[in-house]
C-alpha cells in the first residue's frame, strides 16, 4: 500500500461510511492516491465501487457501504502496492 493507512468506519441507517488515510513512511498525507474498496463477503462481492482519489489531507471516503468485510487498497506513484488489507463496516 501507498504508505501506510488508517481507516474508521460507521454505520447509519444500517449503511456504512469508511474515512481512509493514505500516509507516506514519515506520516505526511499522499494527496490524489488511489485507495480501491471491494466486497469480501457474499452479500457484498458483487457490488463495485468505483475507486476514490484522497483529498489534499490524504483522505478518501467511501460512503453508503452495506455492513461486512472489504478488501482495501491504495495506490499511488513511487511507492510500493502491498497486499490489500481486510476492513468491516459495521
Amino acid at each position: 500500500m501507498a504508505g501506510g493507512t488508517s481507516a474508521f468506519a460507521q454505520t447509519q441507517s444500517g449503511r456504512g461510511r469508511l474515512s481512509v488515510t493514505v500516509t507516506d513512511p514519515t506520516g505526511g498525507a499522499l494527496p490524489t492516491a488511489t485507495v480501491t474498496l471491494v466486497g469480501a463477503e457474499a452479500n457484498n462481492r458483487t457490488i463495485k465501487l468505483a475507486p476514490v482519489l484522497t483529498a489534499t489531507s490524504g483522505i478518501a471516503i467511501f460512503e453508503n457501504l452495506a455492513p461486512g468485510r472489504y478488501l482495501l487498497s491504495a495506490q499511488f506513484t513511487g511507492f510500493e502496492t502491498l497486499k490489500p488489507r481486510e476492513v468491516r463496516v459495521r
